[in-house]
This record gives C-alpha cells, structure tokens and sequence, in this order.
C-alpha cells in the first residue's frame, strides 16, 4: 500500500486521527479533570508512535527518550481501528513526523536529518 493510499484510508476510515494529530488540541489531566493540558504537535506525534508500537506488539522501552510522550496522548483516538491497520496509521505518523520535522526552519539540516534518522527506525519491530 503506498502511502498516498494509506493517507486516503485515514481521511475515510479514521478522520480523527487527523484532527488530533493537526488541529489544536487539549486533554484533561488525568489527575485534575478540570485541568486541561495543552499538548505539542510533535508530543502527539511521538507519543502516538510509541502508543500504537506497544499496542502492535512492537517493542517500547521505558528509556525511550520519548517514552513519556505515551502519557500525553489520547488514546480514545486509536480506540476503534481495525487491527490491520494499525501498522498503517504507524507509518503514516511516522511519515507526518518526519515532513514536520523537515518543515521546521529553526533547524539545521543536519539536525534535521538526525532526528528522521531516529523517526524512520520507530517504524521497525
């Protein structure tokens, strides 16, 4: 399935994992309902990779620089995909990442190229 394929798959069969993952986005804190916390684009990123690695079986580590990231994430998003497509939806956002990072001016392109380095590997067992 190509990527475009599987972009497509996700704007008919899971529109919001596009609103979470693009659009301003707020989560009550667990400890403090009443408390809303304001997640970073990129925090949603990692931490939805390394939710939907642990709930394909993918090997996590809780030394993972991003592991805390998981914690972060509302994981009612991922609650009703089809099994198949979890791995999918995987290198979607890992692909989304990797054009987030790339269109981030600030940094330098070998920063850049470090950090999809990192992002490509979450994609393997």
């Amino acid at each position: 399935m190509t990527m475009q394929q599987i972009i497509e798959l996700i704007e008919v069969s899971y529109p919001k994992i596009n609103d979470y993952l693009f659009e301003q986005c707020t989560r009550a804190h667990e400890e403090n309902a009443s408390q809303v916390l304001d997640v970073p684009q990129f925090s949603r990123f990692l931490g939805s990779i390394l939710y939907i690695r642990k709930t394909v079986g993918y090997s996590v580590s809780e030394q993972d620089p991003f592991y805390n990231k998981i914690e972060l994430i509302d994981a009612e998003v991922y609650s009703n995909i089809i099994r198949i497509d979890l791995k999918k939806i995987l290198a979607y956002i890992i692909h989304a990442a990797c054009c987030y990072i790339d269109d981030q001016e600030e940094f330098e392109p070998d920063a850049k190229q470090l950090i999809i380095a990192v992002l490509v590997n979450y994609n393997r067992p």
